[in-house]
């Protein structure tokens, strides 16, 4: 008879003989989905574990679930959107990628004429895109600025107004 007993144990990856912390190996034994801050410590936990596994003569039987936290973002969305398309949903947001997002805050910057004197658009158009990204990080609140005199400021509230209406008028997301 083939008792479930009977079956020979997985070997797993020995958490005090890895650089790794042994609750990290645990899961990744475990085949948990292990998030890290950034796709440099996800390839480093992978490759950690993957040279134990191997130096310890185991044969991992899948490839381990370490990922960095935009790729998981990035994932829930893909996940996300493809529901949406299974339900067959007719406005599913379009994500706008790096180099897109740059195109229309230079866009924005250059078509706005209350500002139009300032120097270098491109470099403005690409403050405000790192601002806008540091905004979303910190969950700010860009009303905030209204009691701010100084010019930069203004001009940025003024973007991201223009950024924020014409990606709603073309249901894309950043």
């Amino acid at each position: 008879m083939n008792y479930p007993f009977n079956k020979p144990m997985l070997k797993r990856v020995n958490p005090m003989r890895c650089m790794l912390h042994p609750s990290v190996v645990t899961a990744l034994n475990d085949n948990s989905l292990i998030v890290t801050a950034n796709a440099r410590q996800a390839r480093f936990i992978y490759r950690e574990y993957m040279e134990n596994a191997k130096r310890e003569g185991i044969e991992v039987p899948s490839r381990p679930r370490v990922i960095s936290y935009n790729a998981w973002i990035q994932t829930l969305w893909d996940n996300h959107t493809e529901n949406l398309k299974s339900q067959r949903e007719p406005n599913i947001p379009h994500q706008l990628n790096e180099r897109q997002a740059q195109v229309v805050w230079e866009w924005v910057v250059k078509r706005n004429a209350e500002f139009s004197d300032i120097l270098n658009q491109n470099s403005a158009a690409k403050a405000s895109r790192d601002a806008w990204a540091l905004s979303h990080e910190w969950r700010l609140d860009i009303h905030e600025i209204q009691h701010e005199t100084s010019r930069d400021p203004q001009a940025y509230k003024a973007w991201e107004g223009d950024f924020r209406k014409i990606c709603s008028d073309n249901n894309w997301v950043d």
